[in-house]
C-alpha cells in the first residue's frame, strides 16, 4: 500500500498487501498466495486474528496467530525470508471485533 512502512528485503520484491477493515465478519481468503511475510494493525480492536494455510476457510495449519487488543502499527513476527504457502492460499479470521489490518504476501 502506498506510503505503508515495511521491511522489505531482497527476498520480498513483488510484495502484495491487502487491507481488511477493522469489523470484516466473514474470513478473508487470499488464492494463490505463495509466501506469507506477515499482517500489521493499522486500526485497533478486541479480536485475535489468526492466519491459516488454507484458501478455503479457517481450518488448517496456522502459520500467524495476533494477541487480542494488538497494538495499533504492530507488525507480526514473521521470519524475515516469510512463511512458504503449501496449500495454494491462506485465510484470515473474521469477527465483529478484529482489527484493522494489512496482510502482506507474494
Amino acid at each position: 500500500m502506498a506510503g505503508d512502512v515495511f521491511p522489505v528485503t531482497d527476498t520480498m520484491v513483488g510484495v502484495n498487501a491487502q487491507q481488511i477493515t477493522a469489523g470484516t465478519v466473514a474470513n478473508t481468503s487470499i488464492v494463490g498466495a505463495k509466501q506469507y511475510y506477515g499482517l500489521k494493525i493499522v486500526s485497533v480492536g478486541l479480536g485475535a486474528p489468526i492466519v491459516v494455510d488454507n484458501p478455503g476457510g479457517i481450518t488448517g495449519t496456522q502459520i500467524d496467530a495476533i494477541a487480542a487488543s494488538a497494538a495499533l502499527a504492530f507488525f507480526s513476527p514473521v521470519p524475515v525470508p516469510g512463511i512458504k504457502v503449501l496449500s495454494g492460499g491462506i485465510t484470515i479470521s473474521g469477527g465483529a471485533t478484529m482489527p484493522g489490518m494489512v496482510v502482506y504476501w507474494l
